[in-house]
């Protein structure tokens, strides 16, 4: 047999961990990456958590990721964000912006990338610094993700950084004495309860420690007397290690939270697989403790039932007694399924690996050090994985996210600055539901839009849904279904519930047109009734078919200090016009009033504004159809206009 190799009987098998991600976990990592990460793909803070004695199952969650799971106490929420009865495996995720640059990343240079120098800057930190913490710096996780916005489809792949022995080096049981052993077997009840004592003391030191430790510690050395006997756990650092008699050196163990609890082989002895965070451990030892090439004896922490979540505010007012054993009974505090191992550590150069030629680094050392931990997929095979998201959501939250998708993608390159959620609370009045108000409305909520009142007191006829989008013939029958409720309709069945739009049956009074006596107090109703509109809402858009039915909603915008867009159409030409103060003179008069709101401190006054419509006209409107012929009453306007002055408006 070549010295290069081992028998492969007496290697270490690890079981890799599996990835269990929750759906709001996916639903939050696709609004981040639409509305905050959008063309970024640095990365962004991951965190996952496992438990010990499992099926090796690491899960994400909206509660575990990003700043929510750094441990902090900030606003008081130390309680709120306490874990300490699961594992935290600290990470970045990586979401890239097209499917073809997530299948041509190089894999290996990504995982080395994500967690190599964090765990090396562990092991062996360079002179002058500070020992950085193996609990954070060993159990790592990275992910790298493409999320289809418009499929709400999302594929990724999840993996968890261990650096590895070239080959042929593998990490090997050790060939004297027994290479594992169950510690129910090998121990009584009495000394895996003094166990179990010993590590739940250290979870709570280690809480208690002023350091911010919110989450259970991974790893931790096990001091036994001369009888075998737990006397303590310490955390694991070169430091603690380092104050150890030689004695105690010689008796420790190295003890890391399990999360694989796997029986297999159990009953005809052949070795169980040990969970993934001992590949770091094995190594830490080696190259940053200095004990490659010796057996050492491990304690693979596992538990029949889930570790307690530990309150400690409780634990410091019932002092030593209260720390909960006696809720574990008369056995062995469920940790009998433990294993003790013994192993031998691979030297230092063990870990290195011939060195290549890297063109894309210019670090000499990139490769001489090379991590694996690629999660395999549902075929048991290194693969990314994929899920759907729109079972997980609503039809109706699926189909805002649909009408904003549009606007959100404008603002990772074309318009950084656009106001999505403005846009969405802006109030919007449209004067007129005719051909016009048809396709502003239309345009208005491709833009994001969610609040329209149309105003119109005509009815729908026959000749009207060839160019007025928001009918069909159905509106027709009957007289006609007044324009302002049907285009209402037409725009809820469109947008869905997300969308509020009101119709208003209204005949806009015009100068110029005679009115009765009997007609007297109906108009004074209808005006009243227009000026609360206007003054109810952001911005008017003044839609209507003649000029002097322009006239009063020109002059309430006037009155109530309302931004008008004024639309208007003639066979071969179109005219837009904005009325009321420029958005620069608005901004100035915010600056030297230091009015935020706009609003001059409850009055809607500013020191200049735009002209309005009828600011050129020498003489009063007038009834503009009176002697007219049809043709010449009718907009009569050449087809395809109308969007076009619409989406101008």
């Amino acid at each position: 047999m070549p010295a290069e190799q081992q028998p492969p009987a007496r290697l270490v098998r690890f079981a890799p961990f599996k990835s269990r991600a929750e759906p709001p976990f996916w639903l939050d990592h696709s609004s981040r990456k639409l509305n905050e990460l959008r063309l970024d793909e640095s990365g962004s803070e991951l965190a996952g958590h496992f438990g010990a004695g499992g099926s090796s199952e690491i899960r994400y969650d909206a509660s575990s990721g990003g700043q929510s799971s750094s441990g902090g106490d900030e606003g008081g929420g130390a309680r709120a964000a306490r874990r300490n009865e699961r594992v935290r495996a600290g990470g970045t995720v990586h979401s890239l912006n097209t499917v073809e640059s997530f299948k041509r990343l190089d894999k290996n240079r990504f995982l080395n990338d994500a967690a190599l120098s964090s765990i090396l800057d562990c092991c062996r930190p360079s002179a002058g610094e500070e020992e950085s913490d193996p609990n954070e710096a060993l159990v790592r996780t990275a992910c790298v993700t493409h999320c289809d916005l418009k499929l709400n489809r999302t594929v990724y792949w999840f993996a968890y950084p261990a650096l590895s022995p070239r080959r042929g080096r593998a990490v090997a049981y050790s060939a004297l004495g027994r290479a594992q052993s169950r510690l129910g077997d090998v121990w009584d009840g009495g000394r895996c309860r003094r166990l179990a004592g010993a590590f739940h003391s250290f979870r709570i030191e280690q809480e208690s420690s002023g350091s911010g430790v919110v989450w259970c510690p991974p790893y931790f050395i096990l001091l036994t007397d001369d009888d075998g006997g737990v006397t303590r756990c310490m955390s694991l650092s070169k430091s603690n290690y380092g104050s150890l008699s030689d004695e105690e050196r010689t008796t420790a163990m190295f003890g890391f939270v399990d999360p694989n609890s796997s029986t297999a082989g159990e009953e005809s002895n052949e070795l169980q697989p040990v969970g993934w965070t001992l590949r770091n451990l094995v190594a830490y030892l080696s190259l940053g403790l200095g004990l490659g090439g010796s057996d050492r004896r491990f304690l693979s922490y596992r538990s029949s039932t889930a570790l307690r979540r530990i309150e400690l505010d409780n634990e410091e007012l019932g002092g030593e007694e209260s720390h909960g054993f006696e809720d574990l009974g008369r056995d062995d505090g469920g940790i009998g399924r433990s294993l003790l191992l013994s192993i031998t550590i691979p030297l230092a150069v063990d870990y290195q690996w011939p060195a290549t030629t890297d063109q894309a680094s210019s670090s000499a050392t990139t490769h001489e050090y090379k991590c694996v931990g690629w999660e395999l997929n549902q075929n048991n095979k290194p693969g990314p994985r994929s899920v759907d998201l729109r079972p997980l959501v609503s039809p109706a939250h699926l189909s805002r996210q649909a009408n904003d998708l549009n606007l959100r993608l404008m603002k990772w390159r074309a318009l950084p600055s656009l106001d999505v959620g403005m846009l969405s609370r802006l109030k919007v009045l449209l004067l007129g539901a005719g051909t016009l108000g048809c396709n502003a409305a239309r345009t208005l909520l491709g833009w994001g839009v969610r609040n329209m009142t149309f105003v119109d007191g005509g009815r729908v006829s026959y000749s009207n849904p060839v160019r007025q989008s928001l009918f069909t013939v159905d509106d027709c029958r009957e007289g006609g279904k007044f324009k302002a409720t049907a285009a209402a309709e037409a725009l809820s069945s469109i947008a869905g519930q997300d969308v509020r739009a009101e119709g208003v049956v209204l005949m806009i009074p015009m100068p110029g047109h005679p009115y009765g006596d009997a007609e007297a107090k109906g108009v004074a109703a209808d005006i009243k009734r227009l000026h609360s509109l206007v003054d109810e809402h952001d911005v008017v858009f003044l839609l209507t078919d003649t000029r002097e039915s322009r006239w009063l909603p020109t002059v309430a915008c006037l009155a109530t200090d309302t931004p008008l867009i004024n639309s208007a159409l003639g066979l071969d030409g179109w005219l837009v016009m904005r009325h009321g103060p420029s958005s620069t003179l608005l901004e100035k008069h915010r600056e030297d009033t230091g009015d935020d709101n706009g609003d001059g401190g409850g009055t809607k006054q500013h020191p200049e504004r735009l002209g309005c419509y009828f600011c050129g006209d020498v003489v009063a409107p007038d009834n503009s159809t009176r002697d007219r012929t049809l043709d010449q009453q009718c907009t009569v306007t050449r087809p395809g206009l109308a969007p076009i002055a619409a989406g101008m408006a």
